[in-house]
């Protein structure tokens, strides 16, 4: 009943920043598995989404259906989009210009 469905998650402009630049989340974006960064790292991510209005921390799109076997890529290792400053996953960068941009800035379809 639900196959192929999915939304976007997105942290809110200013968030982002924040949690792209938490000691977890450089950790993980170089490649370090979850279970081998010290909890307090974690920890210290994790209370500041916590203790955050919820108004101020996720978008969420809407439900979007997608072709059976759609590969979404790997969701590690944010970089910021070069137009609107939005963490997105490296397989998801598009490059335009001399710039890398999430998809919706470039321009691109996908």
């Amino acid at each position: 009943m639900y196959k192929n469905l999915a939304i976007r998650i997105a942290y809110k402009p200013g968030r982002h920043k924040m949690v792209a630049e938490s000691a977890f989340m450089k950790k993980r974006s170089a490649g370090v598995p979850p279970d081998q960064i010290p909890s307090e790292e974690a920890w210290e991510m994790v209370n500041a989404l916590w203790d955050a209005p919820e108004s101020e921390v996720l978008e969420i799109s809407q439900v979007k259906n997608y072709p059976k076997g759609y590969d979404f890529g790997e969701i590690m290792g944010p970089v910021p989009c070069a137009n609107c400053g939005e963490l997105v996953a490296k397989a998801y960068l598009r490059v335009v210009g001399e710039t890398h941009m999430c998809i919706p800035c470039s321009g691109y379809e996908r």
